[in-house]
């Protein structure tokens, strides 16, 4: 085990071994995820509560939903697990404040694919883990490392709390775009990070978005319009590491992904092939999961033009190791960094590469 590694047993084994109450935070789909891993480890759940706004004498999954105060009433010390994400200031508050009162984790679940981050998980990819180590270029990237695997295994929101960064630090600080950038935005959802893009920048060449679920896209091109954003082109396209058609699950929200067994059809491509030789010095890769196909198929892009890179490393339980490998495999030549900004659970973890 090395030595960065503070937690000596998983939230999962914990939790079995616990004689507490246990009650969920939240319903949906990080509800289900989390209440899948309970019945597996024959873990009782006792309780579900949601915020105030959102209770209204309904159910989930065969409890009757209540109100914090509620489960305070009904029991005097018992363990909340959060099952549901935010980015909000408000509703982190609301959860740290939580977490003063009683014992509170944050169950680490993949956004998608399979698999569940314990020790058992850990010991399977421990050689991985390790290497990747000393790939990060700064103390502050393997600081961030470490939180997050003690954040995986253990689900204390501490681990998430130290890790944070704003986001404008990541821009001004390690990528440190100039004012002629030919942006090329994989997983453009509505427009939010060409909006982004261009609010931090002084100026811009050019900017290339995609978004696979047609009624992000079509939002997206309203929002270019509406702006007047000069230069900017949009694709209806996911991004892949060869030209296909694929399943999208269009969720039409943030979590839209890309899958081969259900959903609607969409088309996928390669940013070699989409570029055809063209030049770009800025990708941002938050594709949904899909970021190690989009890096194998941006190869001869990376390879020649070394632009920079953000990608987001918290889709798949792998990502997290197994994407900085690959991108210093597509050009040793990249300094990696890692960041991860605001949120509840460990989303907006993003690599940079310069």
């Amino acid at each position: 085990m090395p030595e960065f590694l503070q937690e000596r047993t998983d939230l999962w084994q914990y939790l079995a071994g616990s004689t507490k109450p246990i009650v969920l935070y939240g319903m949906g789909n990080g509800a289900d995820k989390i209440m899948a891993v309970l019945a597996h480890y024959n873990i009782k759940l006792k309780a579900v509560f949601a915020s105030d706004e959102f209770v209204r004498g309904h159910s989930f999954k065969g409890y009757h939903v209540l109100k914090y105060s509620d489960v305070c009433r009904k029991y005097t010390n018992f363990i909340v697990l959060v099952a549901f994400g935010t980015e909000k200031e408000d509703v982190i508050s609301k959860i740290v404040n939580i977490s003063k009162e009683q014992e509170l984790y944050v169950p680490d679940v993949p956004v998608v694919g399979g698999g569940l981050w314990n020790f058992e998980y850990y010991k399977t990819h421990e050689n991985e883990i390790k290497r990747v180590y000393d790939v990060f270029e700064d103390d502050i990237s393997r600081k961030v490392f470490e939180d997050i695997l003690n954040y995986k295994l253990s689900g204390k929101i501490k681990y998430l709390q130290s890790s944070a960064s704003p986001l404008v630090h990541a821009y001004k600080q390690i990528l440190n775009l100039g004012n002629k950038e030919t942006f090329l935005d994989l997983g453009a959802y509505t427009g939010d990070t060409v909006e982004e893009f261009i609010e931090f920048m002084d100026g811009y060449k050019k900017i290339i978005a995609l978004e696979p679920d047609y009624k992000n896209f079509i939002k997206l091109q309203k929002r270019v319009m509406d702006n007047k954003y000069e230069n900017v082109e949009c694709y209806n396209l996911g991004a892949w590491h060869e030209k296909d058609s694929l399943f999208c699950s269009a969720l039409a929200g943030r979590n839209s992904s890309l899958n081969s067994k259900k959903g609607k059809k969409i088309a996928v491509e390669s940013v070699d092939d989409l570029l055809q030789g063209e030049p770009v010095t800025y990708i941002k890769m938050d594709v949904e999961g899909a970021e190690k196909n989009a890096l194998i198929g941006a190869k001869s892009t990376i390879n020649k033009f070394k632009p920079k890179l953000l990608v987001s490393a918290y889709h798949r339980n792998e990502d997290i190791f197994q994407l900085p490998w690959l991108i210093k495999e597509l050009n040793p030549n990249y300094h990696i960094y890692l960041r991860r900004h605001p949120a509840i659970p460990a989303w907006n973890i993003n690599i940079y590469a310069v």
